[in-house]
């Protein structure tokens, strides 16, 4: 017994039970031809297998300049018009989970380059800078459900930056709860 398929976007396979992928956007007809001895049976199933457009195409991948293994770069993302801001809750810059955020801006070419990387001014160990982001016109907010404030314990904070054009971001505030609670994790969302 003989086996011939056609898969209909120029691939063939001659096993009983092929294994294909279809990696091309189109409507395809497939064919099997049996032949046992001199005879030959043939089916052909007309637009059988339709593949559809992904809905969202990867354009780019980002990456952080300083990644490391385990930094959980991506924790959270917000995307604004040409700017995406990019969280790493788990970043070590100044002791274990201090945490990073990184701002992308669309190239001409379609790319995302890394434009800058911000940290808190007043990080430490455990802050988990980054646990949630936003950015909009070239103002973004960044938590940090773990940082402490004397007198509380995982009080957190939220820390707004701003980049006005031709100059370096910089924060220009944080945000604290007004109750000093234990445990608040303010900054989480």
């Amino acid at each position: 017994t003989a086996w011939a398929w056609d898969f209909g976007d120029g691939f063939t396979a001659t096993t009983q039970n092929p294994k294909h992928q279809f990696v091309a956007p189109g409507t395809y007809n497939v064919s099997l031809s049996v032949s046992v001895g001199q005879q030959t049976e043939t089916l052909v199933q007309q637009g059988l297998v339709t593949v559809l457009p992904p809905l969202y195409p990867v354009t780019a991948e980002i990456f952080a300049s300083d990644a490391g293994i385990g930094d959980r770069f991506g924790h959270a993302v917000s995307l604004s018009a040409d700017q995406l801001l990019t969280g790493a809750t788990f970043q070590d810059t100044v002791g274990t989970n201090s945490g990073a955020a990184y701002v992308h801006e669309l190239a001409a070419d379609g790319s995302w380059p890394e434009v800058t990387r911000l940290l808190a001014s007043d990080r430490g160990a455990g802050d988990e800078f980054g646990t949630s982001v936003a950015i909009e016109n070239n103002r973004a907010v960044i938590g940090a459900p773990f940082h402490e404030h004397i007198g509380a314990f995982d009080q957190g904070s939220a820390y707004i930056f701003e980049h006005k054009p031709g100059l370096l971001w910089r924060e220009v505030a944080e945000l604290r709860s007004p109750h000093l609670n234990n445990s608040a994790h303010f900054g989480r969302a």
